[in-house]
């Protein structure tokens, strides 16, 4: 069996003082300091989640605006295709105004010396032909008939 002695219930009376100093002096003042760095701690966790969400809606920001300058540059490039189209082909119906042009112009002169070389021709002939009747009448003719069998021999040419 147990004995209880004097000595013993003093062990238990100083276990009892040393708990409860021990309770008074180290442990209030311990979970006060556990509780601090816990409370710490979850404000950093906290700052921490809320800075990732931020750097998270950050991120989807320049995500969007950087499909926004794709988009935009896509339509840009599209413009100044369909701009370079419509400008090629103003160019290419100036040009072909302007050949046009060029070719209807040299035609006209083509036909203008057409009608001066004939013309010319036409007075050549004329006057060999007075020069051959002049001697083969073997006499001089006259201006006026001169003038009268150019007259002829034209009328007769067309």
């Amino acid at each position: 069996m147990i004995e209880i002695s004097f000595t013993m219930i003093l062990q238990w009376i100083n276990f009892g003082i040393l708990l409860f100093f021990l309770t008074k002096v180290l442990y209030k003042p311990l979970m006060n300091v556990l509780d601090k760095r816990r409370a710490m701690v979850e404000g950093e966790l906290a700052d921490a989640k809320k800075k990732k969400d931020e750097a998270e809606e950050v991120l989807r920001e320049y995500k969007q605006r950087l499909d926004d300058l794709r988009s935009e540059g896509r339509k840009i490039i599209d413009d100044a295709r369909r701009q370079a189209v419509l400008e090629k082909d103003k160019i290419i119906d100036t040009a072909s105004t302007e050949a046009k042009l060029i070719i209807e112009n040299a035609r006209l002169e083509i036909e203008a010396h057409a009608v001066e070389a004939r013309d010319e021709i036409k007075r050549q002939v004329a006057d060999l032909v007075v020069d051959c009747a002049s001697k083969v009448i073997e006499r001089e003719v006259r201006e006026e008939d001169h003038q009268k069998y150019i007259e002829d021999f034209i009328a007769r040419v067309k």
